[in-house]
């Protein structure tokens, strides 16, 4: 998620670009599965309608993305800074605290110091469990480049294994202490040593495109069949984050855009928009607005392209709006991330 690519001037478009892609997917996922209803599936009360088919394609195929965001990260490494780490802070904090106040000033409700309180400190309350969990990583990311960096191609595997069999059971047995259904610091971090092994042993993967495709169609079928026979918990299990056909398909996903040659300078500025995106949409009063909306159009249309159509094109309106936010967000909260590095830095050259 954050800036680690490569320098501003050189960031790489088509990796930029993959980013843009994936924070649209993930935007349709939520639309899907909270707005949609999707999720009941988890608790075996989902309702069959005859859109059944469509949602569990479009959840298939985004289900990945933020599988790959992560992969992003392992796969170029994640570069420690103090200061993209208060940037993180900053705009959890920012919009953590905006978003719970603008709810209280819209349904007219007296502040609750608690609540408020807990708006202070979105890294600790769960708000956003991929933020959380992300900062972990992005907190433990020297220790874990250092090691990894000094065992050998043989090794690796064996970690990646282990800690496979570990926290990969989720599919078969249910809830896991370790991954749960993959919201967890621990499925991050497995997928982030699978990309950082990917950066060093694998360059390229010859036919993409139908690699790709093939555990995209075999995982679609298998859950399709699932949830036909009336396994909505299998079915849910099957599209979790720890799954291995969905981390598997989050790769080639990666190794897809990997392969365009793009040099874009608009696709480069609005990547970096993305994580304000999803902190923005998928919390508070925001949230839970998009989220009736969809339940309301879901109710009213039976027609599996019209819903597609409504799908898509309020993707792209969150994905407009919410960007146009964080842009002026990034504005504002400019000065006060360069002063914070001034200091940080005089600090360091004083110590």
């Amino acid at each position: 998620m954050e800036k680690e690519l490569t320098n501003a001037k050189n960031r790489e478009s088509n990796i930029e670009l993959l980013r843009i892609v994936l924070i649209l997917m993930i935007i349709m996922h939520h639309l899907i599965v909270h707005g949609c209803d999707l999720s009941l599936i988890s608790t075996g009360d989902y309702q069959k309608t005859n859109k059944d088919a469509l949602f569990l394609f479009l959840n298939t195929f985004t289900i990945i993305a933020v599988n790959c965001f992560v992969f992003i990260s392992g796969f170029y490494g994640i570069k420690f800074k103090v200061k993209t780490l208060i940037a993180f802070v900053l705009q959890a904090l920012f919009y953590s605290v905006s978003l719970y106040l603008l709810k209280c000033v819209i349904y007219d409700s007296p502040v609750s110091y608690s609540e408020l309180r807990r708006s202070f400190f979105p890294i600790t309350y769960v708000n956003w469990w991929f933020l959380n969990a992300y900062i972990a990583l992005f907190i433990v990311s020297p220790i874990i480049n250092k090691g990894l960096e000094n065992i050998s191609k043989k090794q690796t595997i064996i970690l990646i294994i282990l800690l496979f069999i570990i926290g990969g059971g989720y599919p078969l047995v249910g809830y896991n202490f370790y991954t749960q259904d993959g919201y967890s610091f621990f499925n991050l971090l497995i997928i982030y040593i699978i990309a950082r092994y990917c950066h060093r042993y694998i360059t390229e993967i010859k036919n993409i495109l139908p690699v790709y495709l093939s555990v995209f169609l075999f995982s679609f079928i298998i859950i399709y069949t699932c949830f036909s026979q009336d396994r909505q918990l299998l079915t849910w299990r099957l599209m979790a984050y720890n799954c291995i056909w969905i981390i598997a398909a989050a790769a080639l996903f990666f190794y897809l855009f990997k392969k365009i040659k793009i040099k874009n300078k608009l696709i480069n500025k609005i990547a970096p928009l993305t994580f304000g995106i999803y902190l923005l949409h998928d919390s508070g009063i925001i949230k839970t607005t998009i989220m009736t909306f969809i339940k309301s159009m879901n109710s009213k249309i039976d027609n599996n392209f019209t819903m597609l159509g409504i799908l898509l094109l309020t993707t792209l309106i969150i994905f407009s709006i919410c960007a146009c936010i964080e842009k002026i967000r990034q504005i504002i909260f400019k000065p006060v991330l360069n002063y914070i590095s001034k200091k940080i830095d005089t600090y360091q050259i004083d110590t």
